[in-house]
């Protein structure tokens, strides 16, 4: 289990036995072959994400940005960068080594990938939570909130709209479940 604490990255068996912290950091996000963790570093200019070895012995810096997310093959990063001085959030993609960046919106934070990495799911400016295909670009509205989460098959997404619990097949008209 991976976890932030008083700003480090730590690491603790299911068991509750063997913890350490790795990095300074926060928000550590599993790499899906379970290798790397993705971490957030406070920059000169804002977030850092890094990528760090699950033994600590490895931690290099990828992109300026914040709330990284994996695609399920590991073969791509989706993150949130924030654009001065509008505070403006855009979305970009990149390989796991680093290197060059891809646009992928102008408007939208919190990429979150679908199971079968066909969908990437973001929550744009105007607190609406759309799905995107990837090949395509065809943007789906999923409904509005504040926050999501995809369904661990990926067909459906959570998300919390005003203390409302929403479930959302993408596509159709989200239902009300608490």
């Amino acid at each position: 289990v991976a976890y932030d604490s008083n700003g480090q990255v730590c690491m603790i068996g299911a068991d509750g036995a063997g913890g350490t912290c790795l990095v300074d950091g926060a928000s550590p996000v599993w790499a899906p072959q379970g290798d790397r963790l993705l971490v957030e570093r406070a920059g000169a200019g804002g977030s850092v994400i890094w990528q760090v070895s699950v033994d600590g012995s490895t931690a290099k810096p990828l992109a300026a940005g914040e709330s990284p997310s994996w695609s399920p093959d590991g073969a791509r990063i989706a993150f949130s960068v924030r654009s001065a001085p509008s505070q403006h959030m855009s979305i970009f993609l990149m390989a796991p080594e680093g290197g060059s960046q891809t646009l992928f919106t102008t408007d939208g934070r919190l990429p979150a990938w679908s199971a079968d990495g066909r969908l990437l799911a973001f929550i744009t400016s105007g607190d609406v939570i759309v799905a995107v295909d990837t090949a395509g670009n065809v943007i789906t509205p999923v409904g509005s909130g504040l926050l999501f989460r995809w369904s661990p098959r990926g067909q459906d997404v959570a998300l919390l709209d005003g203390g409302r619990l929403l479930v959302a097949k993408v596509g159709a008209a989200p239902r009300q479940i608490v």
